[in-house]
């Protein structure tokens, strides 16, 4: 089961990353060196695990490649969207757009992946949502630019086909591990006979 850090302080999350561009880079960010910046409560030691979780320290506190890259304002947020989307990967499996997501889509998936309670989750979605506030998801992975194809003005039949409501029904489902190939095939058949047919 996957282990979503948060912080009891998102608020500071801000202030965090802006020391990160301010001050020197740390040989190591420790609680000991947080109150050197300013972070002096006991709770501003979480951020250094949610700081872990996302790449930008190593298990023992020395900032990485991705810290010292934050230091460049220009691109700093195409970054920071990276090391999210990479660091919270099953989430943006179940929703590519987790960056847009509700309060209730994102406390439904962090959720099953606790044992924790409701505050937890509810912290751990505000921590989320801290750092996505910081970033720019934007064009594509790693900060470069996704050029946008001309579209063509819509035919008439394209736009009676518009005006349609449209379904999307997105069906889950959890498929026994084995090795046998002939379980997964009877299984897929059955989902095309019952589900296209």
């Amino acid at each position: 089961m996957a282990d979503y850090p948060y912080t009891p302080v998102p608020g500071k999350m801000r202030a965090f990353f802006e020391k990160i561009q301010e001050t020197g880079v740390p040989e190591r960010a420790t609680t000991r060196w947080l109150p050197t910046v300013g972070f002096t409560a006991a709770n501003d030691r979480s951020i250094l695990n949610v700081l872990k979780f996302i790449g930008f320290l190593s298990q023992s506190g020395e900032p990485t490649g991705r810290w010292r890259d934050h230091r460049d304002k220009g691109r700093a947020k195409r970054l920071l969207a990276d090391a999210i989307r990479e660091s919270y990967g099953e989430l943006f499996q179940t929703y590519p757009d987790a960056y847009q997501r509700t309060d209730a889509d994102l406390r439904n998936f962090f959720n099953t992946k606790t044992s924790a309670g409701g505050q937890v989750v509810t912290q751990t979605v505000t921590t989320f949502k801290s750092l996505i506030a910081l970033a720019d998801f934007s064009g594509a992975l790693g900060g470069t630019d996704v050029e946008t194809p001309q579209k063509q003005p819509p035919t008439s039949n394209e736009t009676a086909k518009s005006l349609l409501p449209q379904i999307n029904i997105n069906i889950q489902l959890n498929v026994p591990e084995t090795t046998d190939e002939a379980v997964y095939d009877r299984f897929f058949a059955a989902l095309k006979k019952h589900l296209l047919s």
